[in-house]
């Protein structure tokens, strides 16, 4: 009888070692895979680089209005938490050097997430850069300011 427990609690171990490493297989596989997918976001995000400017003169301010469009402003203002009413002599501001089309190409988060598909929305916050994500369908729909 004794034998007989030793037969079945070695074919249980031995049976719990091949599910482990079975798992452990597949989560390799996923963490390569998505290792791969991060890495072709990564490749895709444009490089940005910002330079430091201030307003410190009536002519400074109209050259600056007249240099960016009003969706270029909208976005320096954003990029600088700051309410575009609010850009005015003195205002010390951080510009990109390229100024993208959408304000959500400027998202220090993923472009989507790996998220269940029982997830249909999730907001991500980031307290130490004081930002929020709002994903919709594993994709971001917004981030801003928390």
């Amino acid at each position: 009888m004794k034998q007989y427990f030793k037969h079945i609690i070695s074919c249980l171990f031995l049976i719990m070692l091949f599910v482990s490493c079975n798992n452990y297989v597949e989560s390799k596989n996923i963490s390569k895979e998505r290792t791969e997918n991060i890495k072709k976001e990564i490749e895709l995000q444009p490089v940005l680089t910002y330079h430091f400017d201030t307003i410190r003169n009536d002519s400074m301010l109209k050259k600056f209005k007249s240099n960016y469009t009003h969706e270029q402003q909208k976005i320096i203002a954003a990029t600088n938490r700051l309410d575009i009413s609010k850009i005015r002599i003195k205002t010390a501001l951080i510009i990109p050097d390229t100024l993208l089309n959408e304000f959500l190409q400027y998202s220090p988060f993923p472009n989507s997430l790996n998220l269940p598909d029982s997830i249909l929305k999730f907001v991500l916050v980031n307290q130490r850069l004081q930002l929020f994500a709002a994903y919709e369908n594993k994709k971001i729909i917004r981030f801003g300011p928390v």
